[in-house]
């Protein structure tokens, strides 16, 4: 179980990034967190999870006003598909998330089939989070900030996300002080979990901790540690890799997540009573009395419409000569 756990460990940390984000520090991340777990990531998350039924609260989203006003898709696909797996195994989940990416959370797990509560958390409202940490039995953040040394939150180009953001450092920091069990799934070094292992990502990555611009000095790596810490090239992968680790425990493969099971909260159904259109071949486009190859050489009509258009080289067959065709101006050189 070990090899597979650790596999899977190897296989959701190969680095996807897109332009605009630092990279090169993935699979970093996960070697300073691997080097202080007995065990492979996955697997040490999925043994905290299999426990009896209890009350799971997963804390989740991250809106940044006029450019993810409802908030960003990484943390709550994942956090679906974990709360998913824990409801069948026996456990009551209730996620938390900012008000602004509520109604999104709230519908994919709507579209997921769960009957559980979304709710919102209040910014700067450290009395909630206390409430919050005294009501549930163990506690999962899925790319949740967590605070800098100085207690400031950063995403990981060091742009500030404490103004409209809550700080949720309490509730896990409440949890740990009263025994209860943490769990934390995160991708770039800032999130709630990496305090686990902050001095040493400030040795092995300077140039990512972001120190020179952010504004209070203290860089954007996280100092909020939890009990387990996994990791992933985005938040949703590596909670999908905790739930293949939590069914391998479990014996029992249909607690994975599929990707059917991943595009069918965003399809779009048919209204009933309505047929779906099919659309044509994406290879293929429909025409009236024809089809046309997508990518293929243009028809007769296009080149006699388009008198721009490279004429198509005509094959000729000359018996004992050899045909040289130059197909930029489609002209024919008999040589004999």
């Amino acid at each position: 179980m070990e090899i597979a756990a650790d596999n899977i460990d190897k296989l959701i940390n190969i680095e996807r990034r897109r332009t605009g984000l630092p990279r090169g520090k993935k699979w970093v991340l996960w070697e300073v967190a691997r080097e202080l777990s007995p065990e492979p990531l996955v697997l040490a998350a999925a043994r905290l999870l299999d426990r009896a039924p209890g009350d799971i609260a997963i804390i989740t989203g991250a809106a940044v006003p006029g450019h993810m006003p409802v908030g960003e898709n990484d943390g709550p696909f994942g956090s679906v598909v974990l709360a998913t797996a824990l409801v069948r195994i026996g456990h009551q989940v209730t996620i938390y998330t900012d008000p602004d990416a509520l109604p999104p959370i709230d519908m994919l797990a709507r579209r997921a089939g769960l009957a559980i509560d979304v709710l919102p958390l209040t910014l700067g409202d450290t009395d909630q989070q206390v409430k919050i940490a005294e009501k549930h039995d163990l506690f999962v953040a899925i790319e949740r900030l967590g605070g800098n040394r100085n207690g400031q939150i950063y995403g990981v180009t060091g742009v500030s996300r404490s103004p409209h953001r809550a700080n949720v450092d309490t509730i896990f920091k409440t949890a740990t002080k009263l025994g209860k069990p943490t769990l934390a799934i995160g991708d770039g070094g800032n999130e709630i979990g990496f305090g686990k292992v902050h001095a040493e990502l400030e040795k092995r990555l300077p140039d990512h901790t972001m120190a020179a611009t952010t504004p209070c000095g203290g860089g954007v790596f996280s100092v909020v540690p939890t009990d387990v810490l996994a990791v992933g090239t985005s938040s949703n992968i590596g909670a999908y890799g905790v739930v293949a680790a939590l069914a391998l425990l479990k014996r029992d493969a249909s607690l994975c997540h599929t990707p059917d099971g991943g595009a069918a909260p965003c399809r779009r159904r048919p209204r009933p009573g309505r047929r779906r259109r099919r659309r044509p071949h994406p290879v293929m486009r429909r025409h009236p009395g024809r089809r046309q190859r997508r990518f293929g050489a243009p028809h007769a009509e296009h080149r006699r419409t388009h008198p721009g258009a490279a004429p198509r080289p005509q094959v000729l067959k000359a018996q004992g000569e050899k045909l040289a065709v130059n197909h930029r101006s489609a002209d024919l050189q008999v040589r004999s």
